[in-house]
């Protein structure tokens, strides 16, 4: 019978071949053997093997399996944090930066989407307060559209009613 690190060795000519679902054979016939530290490497190879093949949730759940063996493990945290960018998670991928070291990179392309999430979601919410406004001001035969807000020198702000 072959040993686990014999069965990873097997594997990795397989993935270097692109041959992944072999590989992913391999890789779970060999963390099925292992101690924990191989079977975290099995397990992070065959999450890449999966995002090689584009099924990012299956790959996701294998960085989760990974990771719960070794917490600081580096590249297979940063594609955990991709996948969770491809799903649109921007919060989560935020949220398993603080987990762990990423390469500096990743964490300024989580901190731009972030950031630009941000916008788009303030954005919206003040739209939706001004078409509140502009409910409540209709009643009265007025919208937003009728005040003019200026910043004052004081540093409040003063709001007056424009004739139009």
């Amino acid at each position: 019978m072959e040993s686990p690190l014999e069965l990873k060795e097997q594997a990795n000519v397989l993935y270097r071949n692109k041959e992944y679902q072999e590989a992913i054979d391999l890789y779970e016939k060999s963390a099925e053997l292992a101690d924990d530290d191989l079977k975290s490497i099995c397990y992070g190879n065959i999450s890449l093997c999966y995002y090689n093949l584009e099924d990012f949730e299956e790959s996701f759940e294998y960085c989760e399996k990974a990771l719960a063996i070794k917490a600081d493990y580096v590249k297979v945290r940063e594609r955990k944090i991709r996948i969770l960018l491809l799903q649109g998670k921007v919060k989560d991928a935020k949220e398993e930066l603080e987990k762990g070291d990423v390469a500096p990179d990743l964490k300024k392309e989580v901190e731009e989407i972030s950031a630009k999430e941000f916008e788009k979601e303030k954005e919206e919410m003040l739209g939706k307060l001004k078409d509140l406004g502009n409910t409540v001001l209709g009643k009265f035969g007025l919208s937003l559209d009728s005040f003019q807000v200026n910043k004052s020198e004081s540093g409040g702000y003063n709001i007056n009613f424009k004739n139009n």
